[in-house]
Formats: structure tokens, sequence, C-alpha cells
């Protein structure tokens, strides 16, 4: 779990999240998740805002990379413009 803005999460991120769960439905997906970067810290603990948020899909022999930035103009582009 990292911070993201609202852009990122409630819309992009979470647009990537649902077309996961569709490729889950019929087939098996490992995700591996990450970030990059920082656009400083928040709190007392000094949580780091990444700059990117980063996901990986793996199925079949397929490999889907995508990295968002972490900001309000995110929300631009479809989650598929990410892909790497």
């Amino acid at each position: 779990m990292v911070p993201q803005l609202p852009e990122l999460n409630r819309i992009t991120w979470k647009a990537l999240e649902v077309y996961t769960r569709k490729l889950a439905s019929t087939q098996t997906v490992y995700v591996t998740c990450g970030v990059i970067g920082t656009l400083g810290t928040i709190g007392k603990d000094k949580i780091n805002i990444p700059k990117y948020c980063w996901k990986r899909l793996t199925y079949g022999k397929t490999i889907e990379w995508y990295v968002m930035p972490n900001s309000d103009t995110v929300k631009k582009h479809p989650f598929t413009y990410y892909k790497k």
C-alpha cells in the first residue's frame, strides 16, 4: 500500500485494476507492483509519496508493464497509454 493521488487511485489505476480482475476471471494472473522515486514524505513517520507507481501482469506467455505518474495529469490518458 502506498500513497496515491486521487486522480491515479480513483481513475487510472482503478481502470487497470478492473482490467486485471477481468483477465484473472479467465486465467491465472501474477501481479507485481512497486514504486519509483519520491514526491516527498508525509506524516510523522515520513511515509514516501512515490513519483511513479508500476504494475507488472504476467499471464500465460504474456508480460505487461504499466508505469504511471502519481500526479493529477495521469487522468488525461487511459491506463493503456502507460503500458511499456
